[in-house]
Formats: C-alpha cells, structure tokens, sequence
C-alpha cells in the first residue's frame, strides 16, 4: 500500500476499531508511546487516507462491499480463506465490479500444504534461503551461524512481488477491462531472491558460501574488513571486479600522501597471488 499511495494512487487503509497493532511499535516521536506517535506506522502509512471497520460485523461489511465497488484494488493480508468465509472473497467482490484486482499476502498463499502455517519474517529468511547466503565466512569465524537482517526484510520482499503483480493486472486490465485475484506468497517470493544462490546451484550444483562484508558466491573472494592496530577495523571497498594490483597502487598512494601506506606501495602487492592470500 505504501508503494502505491507514494507513487499517486489514492488509497485508503481499513483500520480494526481501536487502529491497527502496529500503531504500538516504537520508535515514538519524543520517546513518549502512542497511537499517534508511531514512527513505524507513519512510515508505512504515507500519503494515506484512513476508516476504521469491523470487517466481522454485518455492518462492517456491507460498507467493505461498498468500497469495493468502486475501488480499482482491494490489498489484503488476512488469513487464507478469512474474507471468504465471510464473504468478501474476490469472487463475491467482483461479481459486483468485473473490473476489480484482488491481491492477497499471505505467508504461504491461498492453498498447499502450509497455507495455515504460522510465520514470523524470520522463519521467511530462512526458509526462503537469506539466511543461508548472510553472515561471517569460515575463516574470520569459525561455525558461525547464519544471520537474518533486520526491519522485516521478508514482507519488503512480498510486498514488492506484489506491487509487480499489480502493476501487471494494472497493464492486463487497461486492454481487457478484466480485474484478477494476485496471490502472493511471501515464501516463495523470498526463496525467489537469493541473489546468485539459485542461479549458481541450478548451473553448477555449487552452494553458495557466506562471506564477511561480501556477496556469497561459490568461490572465496578477498576480504574488504581489517583489523586496525588501534583495534578497530578499516573497510575496503572495490567495484567491478575483485582487487587487483591496479587498485591497490591507487589506495596506497592515496594512503601514502597521509602517512598511512606502511608497505603497500611494495611491489610484492602487484603480485595477483600475494593479493589473494592477503585477503
């Protein structure tokens, strides 16, 4: 929704009576809680308007039908098969406006197996394969466990498969007149975006390893952060291709003009195979 209503579509966002659970996510404004002093809810929430319903009482309903409408697209993220039950489903809905899109996040889509699951946006990235492809490699820490980043990077991805798929139905509709049911699974969007994970084992049966500060990749690649001698620790950063002797002389020139080079400027560190066991 935040998406959309920030690129200029008029959305109105149906809030419980009472608003939605993320009003009380910090952080506040002034560190003082509220409802009103969301920072997370502000975020998400951008250039929308709002209605507070109870979408479980026939009254809630029958207004819900009545947005529904007249509206281009209903976003949800109830419960597989909620909004049946009640009969606010896509095929009740669009009966009464053919042109409607319907998109659904779910965890795990409409149907399968897991479909009643319960997820949490960690339990997405590992699943999903993240997790696998994100942390420290072997050599700075030995047995290290995957790690998940922050900021509920899961729903972030669903959330933009599902902003393509409606663009798309946006498209379809615009030469057809026809509105359409999105399923969006946030699974299988996560396991959809492990970067060259897939694409690397699918080509040659190669799994990914976890490197520091670095993409996963099959192969090693030199490491970008060093210990200091102060005890702190310096990035190195490099584009295109991995450091090479060419890069190397440009840093420690640079290095050099505020006494920092030490013995960079050695031609030892032209040498392609010093490059790599230095790390």
């Amino acid at each position: 929704g935040k998406l959309m209503a920030d690129l200029g579509a008029d959305v109105i966002k149906i809030e419980p009576p009472g608003g939605q659970e993320t009003r009380e996510l910090g952080p506040f404004l002034d560190d003082r809680p509220g409802p009103e002093r969301s920072l997370h809810f502000w975020h998400y929430n951008t250039s929308k308007r709002g209605v507070p319903l109870d979408i479980a009482k026939p009254e809630g309903q029958e207004v819900f039908r009545k947005l529904a409408a007249t509206a281009g697209l209903v976003l949800e993220s109830f419960p597989a098969g909620y909004l049946p039950e009640l009969g606010l489903g896509y095929e009740s809905l669009s009966a009464d406006n053919p042109g409607l899109i319907m998109c659904s996040v779910t965890p795990f889509g409409q149907d399968g197996p897991w479909r009643d699951y319960q997820t949490s946006d960690l339990l997405h990235l590992a699943a999903g394969g993240q997790m696998a492809s994100s942390g420290y490699d072997v050599e700075d820490v030995p047995d290290a466990p995957p790690i998940a980043p922050g900021g509920g990077n899961a729903w972030h991805i669903a959330s933009h498969y599902a902003y393509i798929g409606i663009m798309g139905a946006l498209y379809h509709r615009d030469f057809t007149g026809e509105g359409q049911h999105i399923d969006v699974s946030a699974h299988e969007a996560c396991s959809l975006t492990t970067e060259g994970a897939i694409a690397i084992y699918l080509s040659t049966g190669e799994v990914v390893r976890r490197h520091t500060g670095r993409h996963a990749s099959a192969d090693m690649s030199p490491g970008i952060q060093h210990a200091t001698h102060d005890g702190g620790f310096i990035n190195t950063t490099r584009s295109g291709s991995n450091l090479n002797g060419a890069r190397i002389k440009v840093l420690a020139e640079w290095m050099d003009e505020h006494g920092l080079a030490q013995d960079l400027l050695d031609e030892k560190y032209q040498d392609p195979a010093v490059i790599e066991e230095s790390g």
